[in-house]
């Protein structure tokens, strides 16, 4: 199958949108038109495209309800993330939505922990009520570790933190017991 590249790295859309329906949990219906390529020939999609590519997608899943937050691609730097601010201030007014600037991730055993660790994201959201969910969520774990009782509670934070991003039981658990690099 000829698939188009990301910045030379060959990508096959059908993993790459396998890979997001599994992280929602199978909650997303979302029609896939079919593309045909030559032979020989390759697309080719800037990584900045791609970032705001998936920030679309995301904004109109959280406009229509079918996920209460949701992250942007994780960035190695500030100036990175706010790179794309321009953009997602087009998609936010776009769709309805709001973007919050997140600049220390919340690192939990959903994902894994170099996917995030000393990264930058957006968090897209709705309603104010979902935001001021995931920063009591982040505070309850600071709390957690400085109480010395995160161990006892990292499961439940991050059970919550997928139910947050909309994502079933079973794909939590899923998440869970495929991340092998866990803080």
């Amino acid at each position: 199958m000829i698939s188009p590249t990301v910045d030379g790295e060959r990508i096959i859309l059908i993993k790459t949108r396998t890979k997001c329906f599994e992280q929602l949990g199978g909650m997303a219906n979302i029609a896939i038109p079919k593309i045909t390529f030559r032979k020989g020939y390759h697309m080719k999609i800037d990584k900045f495209s791609y970032h705001i590519g998936v920030a679309d997608c995301f904004c109109e899943m959280v406009r229509a309800g079918v996920k209460r937050i949701a992250l942007s691609h994780p960035c190695d730097s500030q100036e990175e993330r706010d790179s794309f601010l321009p953009e997602f201030d087009k998609l936010c007014e776009k769709y309805g939505v709001h973007y919050y600037v997140e600049n220390a991730a919340f690192l939990t055993d959903l994902f894994p922990l170099s996917l995030n660790q000393g990264k930058f994201n957006v968090i897209f959201y709705q309603d104010e009520s979902a935001l001021q969910e995931y920063l009591d969520l982040k505070a309850e774990k600071e709390r957690a570790i400085a109480a010395g009782t995160y161990a006892e509670c990292r499961k439940d934070i991050a059970r919550r933190y997928g139910k947050l991003l909309s994502y079933t039981d079973e794909g939590i658990q899923r998440l869970l017991d495929a991340n092998p690099d866990k803080e």
